[in-house]
C-alpha cells in the first residue's frame, strides 16, 4: 500500500474544511482490514521525514484500529479484522518504533499499541518480546534503554490487577527481568550526579516493580536476597534530598510535581505503603502459611526503615521543604494503617507528640493560594472544597484521617495530646492575634474530632468550654475565613444540648449572622452548619424569629451556588420548624421551582452536580408538602396547597416526560404526597393519573413502587372523591390489565421473557387490586366482577409460567431462574391475598362472579392449594383468615353448592390452621418485643473510642465485612422479592384492616357458623382432627380474651 497515499490522506483530516476532511476520512476507513494498510501506517509513523503532526494522526489511527480490530469478537465486524500479515509486520517493527521515536506524544500513543497486542497475544504469539527488550535495555544506549524500558512497563501493566492464582507468566518475566533491572536502581542510586534523564528511568523501574507486586508478591521476591535491595533502594530514593535548581526553584506545587526526582520519591513511597498494608502484617493476610510467614518476616525486617522515612519526609512537610501533596497523603495513609499493629505502634510511639503538634497542623495550615483563591476566586475555592474527587487523594483529609484513627484507637496517649495541641494553638492566637492559620488549624482539629468527642458525654462539658472559650469569640474576627471554621465547629458540634443557653443562643445567632456576609464561601459555611444545627432541639424556638432572614438569605446564596449541599441544608431547616415555614411555603416552591426549569435548561446531567442538585429540589418539594399536614385541617391550608399544586406543575410537566427519567420517581413521591395532604385536589392534579399511568408503560417500569405508591395515595386519602366518580381510577385497572397480560415480543426466543421480566410489577398491580377493594366498598363492586377476572385468569397463566421455569430450555440456561422463582411464587401470594381481602370485603360478590364465571371449585382449590405459602407471609395469612371467617359466617343459602360439604369442611379446617399460626406469631413478636416490620439498618453518625492497649493490636475493620455482605443480601433478596414484604405499603392498608382482630374475627365467624349453620357446625366438630380441636379451643378463649379487653377499653 503506497505510503505517500496514506500519509495525504491522513493531512487532509485535519483540513479546515469539512468537505475535504470527510471525504479523506471515508477513504481510510475504506482501507480497514485491507492487508498493507495497518503496516503502512506504522511505516508513516517510523518515516521522520513525514512532518510530525501527520505521523501524530498516523499513530492515534493505528492505536484505535489496533484497539478494535486487533481481534473481532462480532461476526459482522470480521472484515474489518487486521489481517494476519500486518500483525506479524507490526509486531515485528513495533518495539524498534517505541524506541526510536523521540516525540513523547507518539511513543504513548505506540505503547498502547503494543499494551493492547500484548492483552491477547503474549506472550504465546509474541514469544520473543521479553527476549528483545532485554537486549535494548543491556545495550547501555540511554535512549534504547528509556524505550525498552516503556515497553517492559507496558507488560508488567497487564499483570498489575490480575489475579494471582495462574502467576506463571508473570514468574517467568519477573525472574528474566528484575535482575538485570535491580542493576539499573543500584547504579543510578550511586550516581554521584543523577541526572533528570536517570531519573526518568528510575521511575520506570519502580514503576515496573510496584505493579508486579501490586496483587501479590512474586516467587522471586519471597527471597529477602532479592527484595531487600528493593526496599533499601525504594527508602533511599525517598529520603534522598531533592535537587533543586536554586536559580529556578519550583514556584509552586505543580512544578514540584513535574520534577522527575519528585515523581521518583512520590512514587517510591506509594510503592512502599501499598507493599506494607497489603503484604506486610499478617492482619493483612487472610489465608495460606507461606503468606503469613512472609509478612511476618516483612513487619520484622522492613518495617522499621519504612516508618523511618514516612517520618522524615513529614519532618521535612513540617519544615516547609519540598514535598508534594501525594507523598504526604500517603504518608498519613501508612500512619492510619501502622497504628493498629501494636509492635509498630510502640515504634511510632515516641513520634506522637511530633505528628499531632507539628506534622498535622502542618498538613492542615492554608497555603497563600487558598488565601489568594478565598479573596480573588471564591466561587472556584468553594468547588474545590466541595469536589470529591478533589478528596480523593487530599493530604488534608488523609492527615484529618490519620488523627481521627489514632485518637479512637489509641485514645489513652492520644487525646490529651491533640487537645492539648488544639488548646495550644488558639491561647497563642489569643495572645499574639499575629498570624490567625494556627488557630484555624487548631479548630479545624477540634471539628474533625466530634464524632468521637460526641459518643461519650463525659467530654460534653470540656467540648462546651472549649467552643466558649475558643470558637464562638471568632465569630466577631476580622478574618472571614475564621468566621466560617468557627460556623463548621459549631454545626459539627451541634447535637450536644448546652449547659450555657447563652452561649449556645450566641452561637446560633452568630451563624445566622454569617448567612447574610458579603463572602460567598462564608455564606456556604454558615449554610452547611445551619443544616446540622436545626437538628438540635433547642433550635427552633431560637430560630423562629429569624426565618424569614434565613430564608432570604438561602435564596440569595443560591442565585450564586448551585449546590446540592445548600438545598439539603433548606430542607432539613424546613423540616425542623415545621408548620412555623407556611407563610413562606409558596415564596419557597416558587423559588425553587425557578431553579429546577434553570437546572434544567442549562445544567449538565451528565455532570453529578447538576443532577443531585435537581434532585434535592424536588425532595425540597416533597419535605414541604410533608410538613405542611396540620394545615390541611384548617381554612387556609385549602389555599396553600392549591397555590403549591399550581406551583409544582411546571416541575411536574418538565419531569413526566422521557428526558426526566433521573427525577421520575421524587416527581411521583411528590405527586402522591399532594393527593395525600391536600385538603382540595386540583383538576390539574386528578389529570395525572393517566398521565402516570401512560409514563410509566414508556419508561417508568423500575420505578413500580413509586407509581403505585402515588396512584394508591388518590384512592386511599381521597377515597370520597373516588367514590363519586369511580371512571377517574380506569386507567389504573387498566394499567394492571396491562402488566398482568402483557403481549409477547414476536423477536423473543422464549415466549414466556416478558410475562417473567414483569413478575414485580405485576405483584405491586395485584396489591393495587387490594387497596381498591378496601377502600371503595360498594362502588367498587361493579369492578370486581373484572377484578376476579383477572386475578383468576393471571393465577392460570403463572401456574404455566412456574412450569416452565422449571423445564424450559431457555430458563434452565438462565443464571437469574433462581430468582424468576422467587418473584414468581411471591406473585402467586399475593394474587391469593387479593381473593382474600375480596372475600372479607364482598363475599356475596365474590361468590357470585365465581358462579357467574363457572370456577366457584377452582378458585378454591387453588386457594387451598397456596396455603402452606401464604403462611410464610404475614399479611397474606392476615387477610386469608379475615376471608375464610367471612365464608365460614355466611347462611347456608348464601354458599354455593360446590362448597358445601367435604369442601367446606377443608376451608374450615384450614381456617383454624392459618389463625392458630398467626395468633403464634403475634404472641412470640409480643415476647420479643418486635413489630412486623423488617428492622432498618442506620448508618452510625457517630464513632466511639476504642482505646486498645499500646502493645495490642486494633480491630480489623475487615472483621464487619462478613456482616455488611449479610445485611446488603438482605436488602438485595427484599428487592428481589419485590411487593411480598415491603414494609412502606402498610399506610394503604392499615387504615382499613388495622382495627381488625383476625383472631376476634375468626371466633365470631364460627359462633355464626354455629347459630347460622348448625348442621355443617357439628359436621365439622365431629371431623375435626385432635390437634385441630384444640387450636381451635385456644383461639376461642384468647378471641374471648380480646373482646372483653376491647370491651373495657371502650368503657
Amino acid at each position: 500500500m503506497n505510503q505517500e497515499n496514506i500519509a495525504a490522506l491522513l493531512r487532509y483530516t485535519y483540513n479546515p474544511e469539512a468537505r475535504l476532511r470527510e471525504k479523506a476520512e471515508k477513504e481510510l476507513k475504506s482501507y480497514r482490514g485491507r492487508e498493507g494498510y495497518e503496516a503502512t501506517l506504522l511505516q508513516v509513523i517510523m518515516n521522520q521525514r513525514v512532518e510530525k503532526s501527520v505521523r501524530l494522526a498516523a499513530s492515534i489511527l493505528l492505536k484505535n484500529t489496533v484497539h478494535w480490530y486487533w481481534t473481532v469478537l462480532e461476526p459482522t465486524q470480521q472484515e474489518n479484522m487486521i489481517s494476519a500479515k500486518d500483525r506479524e509486520l507490526i509486531k515485528k517493527n513495533l518495539l524498534t518504533a517505541i524506541i526510536l521515536q523521540t516525540d513523547r506524544s507518539m511513543r504513548l500513543q505506540l505503547l498502547e499499541v503494543l499494551f493492547k497486542i500484548v492483552r491477547f497475544d503474549f506472550p504465546k504469539s509474541y514469544p520473543n518480546l521479553i527476549q528483545e527488550i532485554v537486549n535494548h535495555i543491556m545495550s547501555k544506549d540511554l535512549p534504547r534503554m528509556y524505550g525498552a524500558l516503556s515497553a517492559l512497563k507496558m507488560i508488567y501493566k497487564r499483570y498489575e490487577y490480575r489475579s494471582r492464582k495462574k502467576t506463571d507468566d508473570l514468574e517467568r518475566i519477573v525472574n528474566a527481568t528484575f535482575p538485570m533491572l535491580t542493576g539499573i536502581l543500584k547504579s543510578i542510586l550511586t550516581m554521584k550526579q543523577a541526572t533528570q534523564e536517570s531519573y526518568e528511568m528510575l521511575r520506570l523501574v519502580i514503576k515496573c516493580f510496584r505493579m508486579c507486586t501490586y496483587l501479590g508478591i512474586p516467587k522471586y521476591f519471597q527471597n529477602a536476597q532479592n527484595l531487600t535491595p528493593w526496599i533499601q533502594a525504594l527508602v533511599a530514593v525517598v529520603e534522598t534530598p531533592l535537587m533543586i535548581d536554586q536559580k529556578n526553584p519550583p514556584r509552586n506545587q505543580s512544578d514540584l510535581k513535574a520534577m522527575p526526582q519528585a515523581k521518583c520519591k512520590k512514587w517510591s513511597l506509594y510503592t512502599l505503603e501499598v507493599v506494607y498494608r497489603r503484604f506486610g502484617t499478617e492482619k493483612s493476610i487472610t489465608s495460606g502459611k507461606d503468606a503469613k510467614n512472609f509478612a511476618r518476616q516483612f513487619d520484622e525486617a522492613y518495617s522499621k526503615h519504612i516508618a523511618r522515612c514516612v517520618i522524615h519526609t513529614l519532618r521535612l512537610k513540617s519544615q516547609n521543604g519540598p514535598v508534594t501533596d501525594r507523598m504526604v497523603y500517603t504518608c498519613f495513609e501508612y500512619l492510619s494503617g501502622a497504628i493498629n499493629s501494636g509492635r509498630m505502634y510502640q515504634l511510632l510511639r515516641d513520634q506522637m507528640k511530633f505528628l499531632i503538634s507539628r506534622a498535622i497542623p502542618a498538613t492542615l495550615s492554608l497555603t497563600t493560594e487558598d488565601l489568594r483563591m478565598w479573596k480573588e476566586d471564591p466561587q472556584e475555592y468553594i468547588r474545590k472544597d466541595s469536589d470529591v474527587q478533589e478528596e480523593s487523594h487530599d493530604p488534608r483529609q488523609s492527615a484529618l484521617s490519620f488523627l481521627q484513627d489514632v485518637v479512637r484507637v489509641r485514645t489513652k496517649d492520644n487525646l490529651p495530646l491533640s487537645l492539648q495541641t488544639i488548646s495550644h494553638f488558639c491561647e497563642q492566637y489569643a495572645e499574639s492575634k499575629e498570624d490567625f492559620r494556627p488557630k484555624e488549624c487548631g479548630m479545624h482539629m477540634l471539628q474533625s474530632l466530634s464524632r468521637l468527642l460526641l459518643s461519650d458525654e463525659k467530654y460534653y462539658h470540656p467540648v462546651e468550654k472549649m467552643i466558649i472559650n475558643y470558637v464562638i469569640p471568632e465569630f466577631r474576627s476580622n478574618h472571614d475565613i475564621l468566621r466560617a471554621r468557627a460556623c463548621r465547629v459549631i454545626g459539627n458540634f451541634a447535637m450536644i444540648q448546652f449547659q450555657d443557653q447563652e452561649a449556645f443562643k450566641h452561637s446560633l445567632q452568630s451563624v445566622c449572622k454569617c448567612l447574610t456576609a458579603t463572602s460567598l464561601p462564608l455564606k456556604l459555611a454558615a449554610s452547611k452548619a445551619m443544616s446540622s444545627v436545626v437538628r438540635n432541639e433547642d433550635v427552633v424556638e431560637n430560630i423562629a424569629p429569624y426565618l424569614k432572614e434565613v430564608l432570604q438569605e438561602y435564596f440569595k446564596l443560591m442565585d450564586h451556588v448551585t449546590s446540592e449541599e445548600v438545598v439539603i441544608t433548606l430542607e432539613t431547616l424546613i423540616a425542623r420548624v415545621g408548620d412555623e415555614v407556611a407563610p413562606f411555603a409558596v415564596d419557597i416552591a416558587k423559588k425553587m421551582s425557578e431553579m429546577f426549569i434553570h437546572i434544567c435548561q442549562t445544567g449538565d446531567f451528565d455532570d453529578d452536580d447538576s443532577a443531585f442538585t435537581a434532585v434535592q429540589i424536588v425532595r425540597v418539594f416533597n419535605t414541604l408538602t410533608h410538613v405542611l399536614a396540620p394545615l390541611s385541617k384548617k381554612p387556609s391550608g385549602v389555599k396553600v396547597y392549591l397555590a403549591l399544586q399550581e406551583t409544582f406543575s411546571t416541575v411536574i410537566n418538565a419531569v413526566l416526560v422521557p428526558d426526566g427519567v433521573e427525577f421520575y420517581e421524587d416527581i411521583l413521591d411528590l405527586i402522591g404526597a399532594l393527593a395525600k395532604f391536600s385538603p382540595q385536589v386540583s383538576p390539574y392534579l386528578w389529570h395525572l393519573i393517566p398521565k402516570v399511568v401512560t409514563t410509566f408503560k414508556e419508561f417508568g417500569f423500575d420505578s413500580v413502587r413509586h407509581v403505585f405508591t402515588c396512584l394508591a395515595r388518590y384512592i386511599v386519602f381521597k377515597t370520597e372523591t373516588v367514590k363519586r366518580s369511580p371512571s377517574i381510577i380506569k386507567p389504573v385497572i387498566e394499567l394492571v390489565n396491562w402488566i398482568f397480560f402483557p403481549s409477547n415480543d414476536s423477536k423473543e426466543s422464549n415466549p414466556y421473557m416478558r410475562e417473567t421480566r414483569l413478575l414485580v410489577q405485576a405483584q405491586y398491580m395485584a396489591k393495587m387490586l387490594s387497596v381498591c377493594i378496601l377502600h371503595l366498598g360498594r362502588e367498587f363492586h361493579g369492578m370486581i366482577e373484572h377484578v376476579m377476572k383477572s386475578v383468576f385468569q393471571k393465577l392460570q397463566s403463572l401456574s404455566k409460567l412456574q412450569h416452565a421455569l422449571t423445564s424450559h430450555k431457555a430458563f434452565l440456561e438462565d443464571e437469574y431462574v433462581s430468582t424468576y422463582q422467587m418473584q414468581a411464587k411471591a406473585l402467586r401470594t399475593i394474587l391469593v391475598e387479593t381473593l382474600a381481602t375480596t372475600m372479607y370485603c364482598a363475599p356475596e360478590v365474590f361468590l357470585g362472579v365465581c358462579a357467574k364465571l363457572n370456577c366457584t371449585k377452582d378458585v378454591f382449590s387453588l386457594w387451598m392449594s397456596s396455603i402452606e405459602s401464604t403462611k410464610a407471609n404475614y399479611n397474606c395469612l392476615y387477610t386469608t383468615v379475615l376471608g375464610l371467617s367471612t365464608l365460614s359466617a355466611l347462611p347456608k343459602a348464601s354458599l354455593p353448592p360446590q362448597l358445601v360439604g367435604p369442601p367446606l369442611i377443608h376451608l374450615l379446617n384450614a381456617n383454624v390452621d392459618c389463625a392458630e399460626t398467626l395468633r403464634q406469631i403475634e404472641e412470640k413478636h409480643s415476647e420479643d418485643g418486635t413489630d412486623d416490620e423488617d428492622v432498618e439498618f442506620e448508618d452510625e453518625k457517630l464513632v466511639e473510642f476504642e482505646n486498645v492497649e499500646d502493645t495490642q493490636d486494633a480491630k480489623d475493620d475487615g472483621e464487619n465485612v462478613d456482616e455488611m455482605a449479610q445485611r446488603i443480601r438482605h436488602a438485595l433478596n427484599q428487592h428481589l422479592e419485590g411487593a411480598l414484604n415491603d414494609g412502606n405499603l402498610v399506610e394503604f392498608f392499615d387504615p382499613v384492616l388495622s382495627d381488625v382482630d383476625p383472631v376476634v374475627t375468626f371466633i365470631r365467624g364460627i359462633e355464626k357458623l354455629s347459630s347460622r349453620n348448625p348442621d355443617i357446625f357439628q359436621a365439622w366438630r365431629a371431623q375435626l382432627p385432635p390437634a385441630a380441636m384444640k387450636a381451635a379451643e385456644v383461639l376461642v378463649k384468647e378471641g374471648k380474651e380480646r373482646i372483653k379487653k376491647s370491651s373495657q377499653e371502650s368503657s
